[in-house]
């Protein structure tokens, strides 16, 4: 652009704080800067703002600005990095969002996991408290306390085979109480 846009004159104005400079500026350039930073965000209202808000802008750093061209860069450049700012925050509310719709199908699946699985050991808890004392005993020595057939024979003073037998009969009985483990 050539002088004729601005011109020198506005210029030693708006350094010598004359805000009708900067009126005049801002109605000369705010269409062009609105559309300069509407190419970049591809957002009409937010290039709108930002394009205000270059001129704010200008007017804390008026005292600099000593040429056209000068202005022109400025402007410019500044509304360039008022877009690339803007679009890095999209981008950040973006993930905060995306993140935020996902959290609660995930927190969904968690408590519903962990309502499935509560429900779940209630049901084991109840259905293990009703089985008979001799099969119960030998049911929390093999699954709670992890011991072996021979183990518990000993321990107990039975055979291999009882502890077998006890603790097939267990089984059946959570069965008929419609609770199979999935471990059977």
């Amino acid at each position: 652009m050539n002088h004729t846009v601005i011109g020198i004159k506005l210029i030693r104005e708006l350094n010598n704080d004359k805000e009708r400079a900067l009126s005049a500026i801002f109605r000369r350039l705010y269409p062009s800067l609105c559309l300069y930073a509407n190419t970049i965000i591809r957002e009409r209202v937010a290039a709108e703002e930002i394009a205000s808000e270059v001129f704010v802008k200008l007017w804390v750093r008026r005292d600099s600005i000593t040429t056209e061209a000068h202005l022109l860069s400025f402007l410019y450049r500044v509304t360039q990095n008022a877009c690339i700012d803007w679009l890095r925050k999209q981008e950040t509310i973006r993930s905060v969002f995306e993140t935020i719709r996902k959290q609660p199908e995930q927190e969904e699946k968690t408590h519903l996991q962990a309502m499935v699985e509560s429900e779940s050991y209630r049901n084991l808890h109840e259905s293990f408290e009703k089985l008979p004392p001799k099969c119960k005993r030998i049911f929390h020595m093999i699954y709670i306390d992890g011991k072996n057939y021979q183990e518990i024979a000993t321990e107990l003073g039975i055979t291999v085979n009882n502890v077998q037998s006890q603790r097939s009969r267990g089984v059946e009985l959570l069965k008929q109480r419609k609770f199979l483990l999935r471990f059977f």
